[in-house]
């Protein structure tokens, strides 16, 4: 691999000037870095932009090249790019373009120094703003010789790109790869055969539609392997899904432009053979169809030698209409449609080469048709948010402006209420209760054409606006994230307070983070949490809620506390759980200061010291897991107490500053290894004469294997009491909390 950057056939004859074609939306021309720019393909994008592939021609480098041009939503120029595989007289050209769902594109073509024929199959990956990633030849075996006519990205996210591959004589070539550009399989079928088009086949794999002399078909499984083969009386340059079902295949047949209808096991419904009596037009040459929500197809292509040409037929194959456009003044050029698209519901857009009037030169362009059902459209309205929150007593002025291609009066009925209330494109409304309503706007020519509704939501305190403003976060193990609730809006009264809780979607353990505007919370462990921003005042509140994946090698590691006090010459387990235990490819190191100490999951240290190192500094144990070329490590401070320091009292339940929290609050660290801490607090409305605290452990089965506090409390407080599991078995328990009549459950694993 080289790598580049810088069933019936129905036959309808008829003459061209059938009655009932639309017209021209707009035209627009797009001039590259030469006198002759053409465009072979176009693409609708996610943001609801039109891509453009073809070549251009820098006439000083006598070097064509891949050109991309994007347009906006009305189809005008946003930027173009121009690639080039080599510094002078290369012949490279771009066939077909598509956008990946990183928002980057791909487009598929041949490279070649002008006069050495054939060329190589070239894929050329870009990001979102045209920037080279990748250039590739494939076919290496055989020297890259060829030229890639269609390319896809699969459910899985790779790209598989079809053509012809030069092998002693053209051959039916497609190659799987991923997004590095690397080949996952390529596959080569018939001699003297070409692909030009391939679709993805749920549940299947592959169905590639070419050429073999005549028409090819072939259905392959995921890994390019063939099922079943077909072959018909015309080729197969483009192959589209149909809305009933099957697909719908145009090419050529006795240079006419031919439409076959298949079934999704490739037998023929029908085909219908389009040509002209006209005679000077006396062959209709069509490279791509599009398929209609009605069911029918607009095919597009070149009538004669130099007319671009335009073919609508129903759902059975019959003929609708036909227009052959010329667009420049200059007679015998070579003007030509070669890609159809339908962005949207009665759109359809046509992209090809044709002579630019204005500059004299040969330019890609791109021509929106008026929709063949001309009723009003609307074309933009405000608010553009269709879901609206207001306070009560605010005024919101609603506005639309819609288009009639056919230039038929427009009308406008506003409904609020289930009551017309306006007939003028703009609309007041002023919201004085609170609740739900929706108002709805409706333009119409006589009949319906087109309708627009907002939903209002009127509240006394709602947020506005908050950040991350992408509510799903994926964030690395050991990193930080702030949330924020940065606009709340309230009718007049009291501050609005706030209140932030963070679940762990593991274990549904929540934990209360803060009470200002805003939280910063620190991911120490992998796996799936929700954090909660909420706005109240009295009985009034919304709230934002995001969901964090945090990833790393690292799915879980005990102790949970990184901070910790041993005595001198202790021992104690450190442990890690990898987020993919089944791995082949996962390893371990243990570092304590530096020094390597051991190579397991687990590892039991004895905290060795001298006078040098007691209280500071600390000692430093690392966990290093390494998955592939992923890693991660945890570190623990480990601080050596001094023997002679008088202890500190041992924790007890004897209570202490009014808590804010009831029942357990934590357990540290869980997993444990023998021994764990438990911290719980009892509230003041608790307390009584007659009231206990118990907190017992129990199994799996809910048989009780501990009492761990059974006394009246003295009074409301936090607590916090050690515990050693080392006479129980490694498993899973349950601790159980009760005072009064409340009572609480916490899931414990004991690992060993």
């Amino acid at each position: 691999m080289r790598v580049y950057f810088g069933v019936a056939l129905l036959t309808i004859v008829i003459n061209c000037s059938v009655m009932g074609q639309p017209g021209n939306q707009y035209v627009r021309y797009f001039d590259g870095d030469s006198q002759s720019d053409f465009v072979y393909d176009a693409f609708k994008t996610v943001e609801g932009n039109v891509a453009l592939c073809g070549s251009t021609m820098i006439n000083d480098r006598s070097a064509l090249g891949f050109w991309l041009v994007l347009t906006d939503a009305q189809q005008n120029e946003l930027w173009q790019r121009s690639y080039f595989s080599a510094e002078r007289s290369t012949y490279d050209i771009a066939y077909s373009i598509i956008q990946l769902d990183d928002g980057g594109y791909v487009l598929g073509g041949r490279n070649s120094i002008v006069g050495h024929l054939p060329g190589e199959f070239s894929v050329l990956r870009v990001d979102e703003n045209g920037e080279p990633i990748w250039w590739n030849t494939y076919n290496d075996d055989f020297g890259s010789l060829g030229n890639c006519y269609a390319v896809i990205e699969t459910k899985g996210g790779d790209i598989l790109a079809v053509g012809g591959a030069y092998v002693d004589g053209d051959r039916s070539y497609a190659v799987l790869i991923n997004l590095d550009g690397n080949v996952i399989w390529e596959r080569y079928f018939d001699n003297n055969g070409r692909l030009y088009s391939v679709r993805e086949i749920p549940d299947t794999g592959f169905l590639f539609a070419g050429s073999l002399g005549t028409g090819l078909l072939l259905l392959s499984d995921r890994n390019g392997e063939v099922i079943w083969r077909r072959n018909y009386d015309n080729t197969l340059r483009t192959l589209v899904s149909s809305p009933q079902g099957g697909y719908a295949g145009a090419g050529l047949y006795d240079n006419g432009l031919s439409l076959l209808r298949i079934n999704r096991d490739g037998e023929r419904l029908w085909q219908g053979h389009y040509v002209s009596d006209d005679e000077v037009v006396n062959s209709v040459a069509g490279t791509s169809v599009a398929a209609l929500d009605d069911g029918g197809f607009i095919l597009a292509g070149t009538a004669g030698r130099n007319n671009p040409c335009i073919i609508r037929v129903d759902a059975q194959g019959n003929e609708s209409w036909r227009r052959i456009d010329h667009f420049g003044v200059r007679a015998g050029i070579q003007e030509e449609y070669s890609s159809v698209i339908t962005p949207q519901d009665d759109e359809i857009i046509v992209v090809g080469t044709a002579y630019n009037d204005e500059n004299g030169s040969m330019d890609g362009f791109l021509v929106k048709l008026i929709p063949e059902i001309s009723t009003p459209r609307i074309v933009s309205f405000s608010p553009d948010d269709t879901l609206i929150e207001v306070l009560p007593g605010e005024q919101v002025l609603f506005n639309v402006q819609a288009a009639d291609w056919q230039n038929d009066s427009i009308r406008y009925n506003w409904i609020f209420h289930d009551e017309s209330v306006s007939e003028e494109s703009a609309c007041s409304v002023q919201f004085d209760e609170l609740g739900e309503f929706h108002i709805k706007c409706i333009v119409s020519d006589e009949a319906v054409g087109d309708s627009i509704a907002w939903y209002v939501d009127v509240r006394d305190l709602f947020i506005t606006s908050f950040s991350p403003d992408t509510l799903s976060l994926a964030l690395r193990r050991g990193s930080s994230q702030t949330f924020s609730l940065d606009t709340v809006r309230a009718v007049e009264g009291d501050p609005v307070q706030y209140q932030w809780t963070l679940t762990d979607l593991n274990t549904f353990e929540r934990e209360e983070t803060g009470t200002e505007a805003s939280a910063t919370i620190e991911f120490l462990r992998s796996g799936n949490y929700q954090m909660e921003g909420l706005a109240y005042r009295g009985e009034s509140s919304d709230n934002v809620i995001w969901t964090v994946q945090v990833r790393s090698a690292i799915l879980d590691f005990w102790p949970r506390e990184l901070h910790l006090s041993v005595l001198p010459d202790s021992s104690g387990t450190f442990g890690v759980l990898p987020f993919n235990p089944e791995s082949d490819s996962l390893s371990y190191r243990w570092e304590v200061d530096g020094d390597s100490v051991g190579s397991d999951s687990t590892v039991t240290l004895s905290i060795a010291w001298d006078d040098r190192r007691i209280g500071n500094p600390p000692h430093l144990v690392a966990a290093i897991v390494m998955d592939g070329a992923e890693g991660d490590t945890v570190t623990w401070e480990v601080t050596v107490q001094d023997p002679n320091a008088t202890p500190p009292p041992p924790p007890s339940i004897e209570g202490g500053e009014k808590p804010n929290a009831f029942g357990i609050t934590s357990v540290s660290p869980n997993p444990f290894n023998n021994s764990t801490t438990i911290r719980f607090s009892v509230p003041s409305g608790i307390i009584s004469a007659k009231s206990a605290v118990r907190l017992t452990l129990h199994d799996l089965t809910g048989r009780e294997v501990a009492s761990l506090v059974d006394e009246r409390a003295q009074q409301a407080g936090p607590y916090a009491i050690n515990f050693n599991g080392k006479d129980l078995p490694d498993g899973i328990y349950f601790l159980r909390f009760e005072a009064e009549n409340a009572v609480q459950v916490k899931k414990l694993a004991l690992v060993r």
